[in-house]
């Protein structure tokens, strides 16, 4: 879980200075694979956005940054339009990607799509990991169906400085792995 306080630190500092840098970085769905899928509500937006740019800064690998779906890039799609249209680019997007990161806050609960993106990713076996984002730990809505899937921290690694996206094993929180790893498939484990 995150403290949504934290997330709000970031919007007000350097790495979102404005709206107008909240919106840079969209506009690239030309991939044909992604990292990332992340699912979100239309209320959380600002958030989904910050995740991306986090997720884009950081490295992959020693020559390769993350890279992220996110429907605001994707100008074919209306994701305020229930049709088949937006179902199929919307799961065609999940094909492509190889983990989901679920943006889950106080707000969160009234996505038409968000339960709909996870039933697809789960029948795909895509990694999924949940982003808990709350002001008020007491007045986030648990939904039955998120527990069964990780949560995500962001912390710096043990001796680092940069922050970094851990997945952290629901039941047991001293089991973690970092996204990288949990993206290609390594489970959330005890570090000695």
């Amino acid at each position: 879980m995150i403290d949504i306080k934290v997330f709000d630190e970031l919007l007000r500092t350097k790495v979102i200075h404005d709206s107008v840098a909240l919106f840079e970085s969209v506009g690239n769905t030309k991939l044909s694979k992604y990292d990332i899928f992340i699912s979100y509500s239309s209320n959380d937006k600002k958030y989904a956005i910050l995740t991306k740019n986090l997720l884009e800064k950081m490295n992959v690998t020693a020559d390769k940054k993350y890279t992220v779906y996110i429907d605001l890039e994707d100008t074919a799609l209306d994701p305020t339009a229930v049709s088949e249209d937006t179902a199929k680019r919307l799961e065609s997007a999940i094909d492509k990607s190889a983990a989901i990161i679920y943006i889950h806050s106080e707000k969160s609960n009234i996505s038409k799509w968000c339960p709909w993106e996870l039933g697809i990713a789960q029948g795909k076996k895509k990694p999924i990991a949940i982003l808990e984002l709350y002001s008020d730990e007491k007045l986030l809505k648990k939904q039955a169906y998120l527990e069964m899937y990780p949560t995500l921290t962001y912390s710096p690694p043990v001796g680092g400085k940069e922050k970094v996206f851990w997945v952290h094993s629901r039941r047991e929180k001293a089991k973690y792995v970092a996204l990288n790893s949990y993206i290609t498939g390594k489970q959330p484990y005890i570090h000695n």
